[in-house]
């Protein structure tokens, strides 16, 4: 496992650099490409900043849906390029904070949230949306951020799909995708604080905090899916979202190296 110095901005919440893992042929994920992260909005200026002249990002993909976009809408960063893709459009249940809130009266979280897992592959929109994401990141000749509300689940698919393509170990994807657990601990707390206040009961407090945290067993279902429709993650690409062989070896040529 490749061991980093987990990247900060402050007021971007599970925030981080996806590089630096082994791929294919033991050759390393390009680092200072690919970040992800929760929703990027109230930046401090200092962090606004360093988001343009340290990380050089050029292009952000927001997984959100148009409502949770309207809601609380990113930062506007000169020169650089959004693109809007709604990963669960198709989907009546989804996993931005105004879903979780509601659906954290129910007493089944778990259940819930491997649903939406299964949707990733199942739901015509997700795939549709994940194979704008490939297509376009296999054009880019510069840094990107993609991010969802929560940085977790649509976000958290979206990295286990890319490293896994560029061959990292499923032990080391895995791990970047609990890191979330612990880069989102101080924005959950607060989170939880504020619905405390405002009279959430203490079950439903519960079962919300529940719902922002990630389990193995959630991507693993994930993961079991596409065993089981199609084999691997590269059939699963090729035939289940229509990314053709093409884009994938472009995609692993430029975000792998020696």
């Amino acid at each position: 496992m490749f061991r980093r110095n987990y990247l900060m901005l402050e007021s971007l919440t599970n925030f981080r650099d996806i590089g630096g893992y082994r791929g294919l042929d033991n050759k390393k994920v390009t680092q200072h490409l690919m970040y992800r992260s929760g929703e990027i909005n109230h930046l401090t200026k200092e962090d606004h900043q360093a988001f343009l002249e340290d990380y050089h990002i050029q292009t952000i993909f927001d997984f959100r849906s148009t409502s949770e976009r309207e809601e609380r809408p990113n930062e506007l960063f000169d020169g650089v390029t959004t693109v809007a893709i709604d990963i669960l459009k198709g989907m009546e249940q989804s996993v931005g904070m105004a879903d979780l809130k509601e659906e954290a009266s129910q007493k089944h979280p778990d259940e819930y949230m491997l649903d939406i897992y299964r949707a990733f592959i199942t739901e015509p929109s997700a795939r549709e949306g994940y194979k704008e994401f490939l297509e376009t990141v296999a054009t880019l000749d510069t840094p990107f951020i993609f991010h969802c509300f929560a940085g977790k689940d649509r976000t958290g698919f979206g990295a286990a799909l890319i490293l896994a393509l560029l061959g990292v170990s499923e032990l080391d994807i895995y791990h970047d995708y609990l890191l979330t657990n612990k880069l989102r601990k101080k924005a959950n707390n607060k989170l939880i604080e504020t619905m405390a206040r405002e009279g959430m009961p203490k079950e439903q407090l519960e079962m919300f905090r529940i719902m922002m945290e990630v389990k193995y067993e959630y991507l693993a279902e994930s993961f079991a899916q596409i065993k089981e429709h199609f084999g691997t993650v590269e059939q699963y690409v090729l035939e289940g979202i229509g990314v053709d062989a093409a884009t994938i070896s472009q995609i692993r040529n430029k975000y792998l190296e020696d």
